[in-house]
């Protein structure tokens, strides 16, 4: 299905050959787009596509061949796309421990069908993301947390570190939040991986293990987690392929000066973290929250690919 916004000029949300259609950037897309007439005008799949990952799932999930389907491919993945069933987004998924095959095979078998790459080069990438400032009490945070220890407003990201329009946020307007209120100490943000989606791995089966390799860089080097958030997402293959391979894994790592790049690869196939992306499952489902990216601040879930004025007003009307 291909989902048209009338007068967008572009299709968003899935094209015919089942790939996911990226937004364009926020300056390209008239405002007329985000009149609530249009949106009227689309269907349910496709306002759950719209700037997001989440129809787009699961429309093209029984693809065959495609990596993105949230089944096992090969035996490197078995465990982390075997976890549970259903069709949307559930708290309740079995989603527990992710990984006896990775340690077993260092959940090294990349791609989808045909002859994919088996190595994608990584891009080292700086700016205020990279550079945003910790909390004191870092070290204490399951999760990557940037700004004050005492903000006046706390945020959540659900993302996907294999979103492409999470890709673009983090890359583009994400920068803005932290330029204007996480460094000016008025808001924290805290970083979700959402890798299960109805209780399959949501955007391919080598998702959980690109979260759990997120949370060993955080809790063995929060100094070095933000370089290595956007050193990944600069990084980030298109969704087809299976890229998140303990190889690769290690190389953004490298690249992004964490400390013990081999440390974090260990983490990763012993699957050290998985209760904690389950836990992000429930707290997804607790927040209201279907699709990514979704900036959830104070309570309040915003789409910021979507719509990045509501997100900023919704910041603004948190912050006081």
């Amino acid at each position: 299905m291909t989902a048209n916004a009338p007068g967008a000029g572009r299709p968003i949300g899935v094209g015919l050959t089942g790939q996911i259609v990226k937004p364009p950037t926020r300056e390209a897309v008239p405002n007329r787009l985000m009149d609530r007439r249009h949106v009227l005008g689309l269907t349910a799949a496709a306002l759950g596509s719209l700037a997001g990952c989440a129809s787009v799932a699961s429309e093209v999930a029984n693809r065959p061949g495609n990596a993105t389907n949230g089944h096992a491919s090969d035996p490197a993945h078995a465990s982390d796309a075997s976890n549970g069933s259903g069709a949307a987004l559930s708290g309740n998924a079995s989603v527990s421990n992710a990984s006896v095959s990775d340690a077993a095979s260092g959940g090294n078998v990349s791609g989808t069908s045909g002859s994919p790459p088996t190595q994608f080069p990584v891009h080292a990438k700086g700016g205020p993301v990279a550079n945003a400032p910790l909390p004191r009490n870092a070290a204490s945070d399951t999760y990557a947390t940037m700004g004050s220890a005492n903000p006046d407003a706390k945020a959540v990201l659900y993302g996907n570190w294999k979103c492409p329009y999470t890709r673009d946020f983090v890359l583009t307007d994400f920068q803005t939040v932290v330029t204007d209120y996480v460094e000016t100490g008025k808001l924290s943000v805290t970083y979700r991986a959402l890798s299960y989606y109805g209780g399959k791995p949501f955007l391919g089966p080598d998702a959980p293990r690109a979260a759990r390799a997120g949370l060993a860089v955080w809790n063995r080097d929060p100094r070095h987690f933000w370089p290595y958030f956007v050193t990944a997402f600069a990084s980030q293959p298109q969704e087809r392929f299976a890229w998140a391979t303990a190889d690769q894994l290690e190389r953004i790592a490298e690249t992004a000066g964490v400390r013990n790049p081999p440390g974090v690869r260990r983490d990763v196939s012993e699957g050290l973290y998985g209760s904690a992306v389950q836990a992000t499952t429930t707290a997804a489902v607790q927040a209201g929250v279907s699709s990514v990216p979704r900036l959830v601040v104070d309570g309040t879930s915003t789409a910021p690919t979507q719509d990045f004025n509501h997100t900023l007003s919704v910041i603004e009307h948190a912050i006081g």
